[in-house]
């Protein structure tokens, strides 16, 4: 089985992302929780003031 070589992934990321003209990235579940940012919950407490 081959090890990794994280300098060849990278370079190859690099090489990837250099013709791109639109990048996205897809963030999982908890993402915004664990930065911090309210979840739906939070906001309709927010904006009306009780719980869903």
């Amino acid at each position: 089985m081959e090890k990794f070589n994280v300098i060849r992934e990278i370079q190859e990321l690099k090489n990837q992302l250099s013709y791109s003209k639109n990048i996205g990235f897809l963030f999982g579940a908890g993402t915004s929780t664990a930065l911090g940012i309210p979840n739906i919950s939070d906001l309709t407490k927010m904006r009306w003031g009780t719980g869903v």
